[in-house]
Parts: C-alpha cells; sequence; structure tokens
C-alpha cells in the first residue's frame, strides 16, 4: 500500500486520527483519499553486484562436489550454487571452494531448518580441515567460528 510521506496517524486520548504534516492540520480520512497534494516515497533501488563480486563468484569451485548437474544431498537436477556457510564467511567459503550445489528444495531446507544448516556447517569444517590438511586452529583463525 502506497502511503503519502505527509500522512500521519496520531492518537490523543485513545482517539485515532490523521494528521497532514504538509499542511499541519487534522485531516479526515476520507478528505485524505482527495488529496491533491499527495506525495509517494520513491522506491528504492536495489543494490547491484560490483564486477569484482561478479568475477569472483563467476569462478567458484567446490572441493565438495564434481558433479554441478546434481543436487549434493539428494541427486535432483541441481539449480542454485550454495555456500555452506553464509554471512560473513560467505567469500571465504567461495575462496577455500565450500560451494555445494543444490536443488530448490534442498536449497528452502538450508535456509529455513536451522538444525540442518549447523550440520552442513559441520560437514563443511570437517571436509575443510581434511582436503587442506589443516587443524582446527587454522580453521579457527580463517573463519572466526569453531562448528565442531
Amino acid at each position: 500500500m502506497n502511503k503519502c510521506v505527509y500522512q500521519r496517524i496520531r492518537h490523543k486520548q485513545g482517539h485515532l486520527y490523521y494528521y497532514c504534516t504538509k499542511k499541519r492540520k487534522n485531516v479526515l480520512k476520507t478528505c485524505y483519499m482527495g488529496c491533491l497534494d499527495k506525495e509517494y516515497k520513491k522506491p528504492k533501488l536495489l543494490k547491484q553486484k560490483s564486477s569484482k563480486q561478479k568475477q569472483i563468484e563467476s569462478k567458484r569451485f567446490s572441493i565438495l562436489q564434481q558433479n554441478k548437474s546434481k543436487c549434493y544431498f539428494c541427486d535432483k537436477k541441481a539449480v542454485d550454487p550454495h555456500e555452506l556457510i553464509k554471512g560473513r564467511n560467505r567469500q571465504n567459503c567461495i575462496k577455500w571452494g565450500l560451494v555445494v550445489y543444490l536443488c530448490r528444495d534442498c536449497h528452502r531446507r538450508t535456509e529455513e531448518d536451522s538444525a540442518f544448516y549447523q550440520e552442513t556447517r559441520k560437514l563443511a569444517q570437517k571436509i575443510w580441515q581434511e582436503y587442506y590438511n589443516k587443524t582446527e586452529k587454522d580453521f579457527l583463525k580463517e573463519f572466526e567460528r569453531n562448528y565442531l
């Protein structure tokens, strides 16, 4: 619902009323609908990815999965690349290859099911330590969290 930038809903002693900050007076809701001074907020544009970020994401690789066309968890047709650790460590996941390819159902499951997401982070740490022959301290230094 678009709302005028000048419209306010105020209350005094339990009664609600409409107020126009441009006219600086109380207005009726029915009068406000036909107001000629209405101005609407301009929608914010989504932030575009930088060319550097696009280049990093295009060079993603996976140390866990060779076949990019099948889902890592259920062997359905994979659609989405998914970093196993999200948030501030997303860039590190891309850098170290902790990326898997998932179907829509499994991708939704990682977003909605916190226990399943916790398991994927543990899996990521375990595989990272084995693949790069590193210790938990090295993982802690790189990702700043220990998930095991």
